[in-house]
């Protein structure tokens, strides 16, 4: 992480840390990948996922969730839903319009190719990604799920406004995971292909609430197909 280009931005809807590439040349395009942190976590805290992502050069993108938990004096903590189990139609709202603002931010601030943004993230931060990604087709091009679930499920399928597209989806999710059930991440699978997203990968490692070693290789190669693709 000592030669990662990080830098903070306070944005109009959300604050956010951007690593840029260690070759990055202002003007040049390259991909961005969104990855939204989990329940009582931070900005900083999947920041070290990229020195294991062996991608082609790529932008990263780490928003801070708008919820301050106020954990401690010495922690701080954030959430993009609070209570966690409980989200409402008001607050999903909030956070689409967060969103659309910072992702309009990054497009003006970043030489961004179309449809090459890939939006993702960790257990809150997947369960957002689902619902967020899944809804702007024209915006990313992949949604990734680690240790998430699908938020209201069958209705949010109902609910979809536009036609199934070729979005390509990766999940992961640890077989010993006592937060959120390996039975939800299933779940979601089996409901994503059944409503026509076919272009989907799925693994599990017997892992509890976290990321595993294994992910990076596999998470890798997927974000490069992606983006080396038409």
């Amino acid at each position: 992480m000592e030669n990662m280009k990080l830098k903070e931005f306070s944005g109009e809807s959300l604050k956010y840390i951007v690593s840029e590439p260690d070759e990055y040349i202002e003007g040049n395009i390259y991909p961005i990948v969104i990855l939204l942190h989990g329940f009582g976590a931070s900005m900083r805290d999947l920041i070290g996922m990229v020195s294991y992502l062996n991608c082609q050069p790529c932008i990263y993108i780490f928003p801070n969730a708008p919820i301050d938990l106020k954990v401690s004096y010495s922690f701080d903590g954030y959430a993009w839903i609070n209570p966690p189990d409980q989200p409402t139609d008001e607050g999903l709202k909030l956070l689409s319009n967060s969103l659309d603002i910072l992702i309009d931010e990054i497009i003006e601030k970043y030489n961004v190719k179309e449809n090459h943004v890939v939006i993702g993230g960790f257990s809150q931060g997947g369960m957002l990604s689902y619902w967020y990604g899944l809804q702007h087709p024209q915006k990313f091009k992949g949604i990734i799920c680690l240790s998430g679930k699908l938020i209201f499920e069958d209705k949010f399928f109902q609910n979809l406004k536009h036609k199934i597209t070729d979005q390509r989806i990766y999940i992961e999710h640890g077989t010993q995971d006592n937060i959120i059930s390996i039975f939800d991440a299933r779940k979601a699978r089996d409901l994503l292909r059944k409503n026509g997203f076919e272009n989907l990968e799925y693994y599990e490692s017997e892992i509890a609430h976290s990321i595993s070693d294994s992910t990076y290789p596999r998470l890798s190669r997927w974000l490069n197909s992606i983006f080396t693709s038409k």
